[in-house]
């Protein structure tokens, strides 16, 4: 079994790529970030003018004094309000999951170039939209089967989001069926699921100090979170494309000895 780079390495080696194109990668990161507080915040207006309606609309029944129409108009319309905004919050989940899943497919496949000075940010985007529904449903049975293995004791939990650590890369990069990727990505990850597991480890607490630290800072700390995120967000899946690098580069090695 081949030894893993060091921890000090895959931190040297995400940096380097981050400084080098940082401004395209925040700039799609804050693309989709902005997308996702739009509809969040459109359907929470919504969800407020529905409720401001509800009121307006029995207000005149409790003017006239009709107090039975006016009970029965606020039941109806609160099973209306309350109908609707279980609607409406699935739409945002789903539309924050689809917009998630095409940052997911811009990003990994904007770190995986080796060129890209003149991003034209548009077309970029467009141009990576035909996998995001493969990567959709594909972090759907991810989070289901994470999920799953999490209520069996935590443990079989761990063991599913490293053995299912690399599909998206494959996805994305390879252009496997989700099938396929979840074999591959086991494979690639097998007899290496502890340094896997340490160096993301290690890496997201250190993200996370930093983020505390900085959320800490009275007001400027809550100011600051949202653009740390653009630029977290990045910096993780780098970190973790750098993962996917060596791991194929070893299973490449192995192949080749055998």
């Amino acid at each position: 079994m081949q030894n893993f780079k060091p921890l000090g390495d895959f931190f040297h080696s995400t940096w380097n790529q981050f400084e080098k194109n940082w401004g395209n990668y925040v700039g799609v990161s804050a693309i989709f970030t902005i997308a996702q507080f739009v509809v969040i915040f459109i359907i929470v207006f919504s969800i407020i003018f529905l409720q401001f309606a509800g009121i307006l609309g029995s207000i005149p029944l409790m003017i006239n004094q009709d107090q039975t129409a006016a009970g029965l108009g606020g039941i109806l319309m609160l099973a209306v309000i309350i109908t609707t905004s279980v609607l409406l919050f699935f739409i945002v989940f789903g539309l924050s999951f689809l917009l998630n899943s095409w940052l997911m497919s811009s990003l990994i496949t904007l770190i995986a170039k080796k060129h890209t000075e003149s991003l034209d940010f548009v077309q970029f985007i467009k141009s990576c939209w035909p996998k995001v529904w493969k990567v959709f449903f594909a972090l759907v049975l991810i989070m289901l089967i994470i999920f799953a293995g999490f209520i069996c004791f935590i443990i079989p939990g761990i063991i599913f989001s490293l053995w299912l650590s690399q599909t998206l890369f494959l996805i994305i990069l390879d252009n496997l069926s989700i099938g396929e990727a979840f074999k591959k990505s086991k494979e690639l990850v097998k007899g290496y699921m502890g340094t896997v597991f340490l160096y993301n480890f290690v890496f997201i607490l250190i993200i996370e100090v930093g983020m505390m630290a900085v959320n800490i800072i009275p007001f400027l700390g809550t100011m600051a979170m949202p653009f740390l995120s653009i630029v977290v967000t990045p910096l993780i899946i780098i970190f973790q494309y750098q993962i996917f690098l060596e791991l194929k580069k070893i299973k490449h090695a192995t192949n080749a000895t055998n």
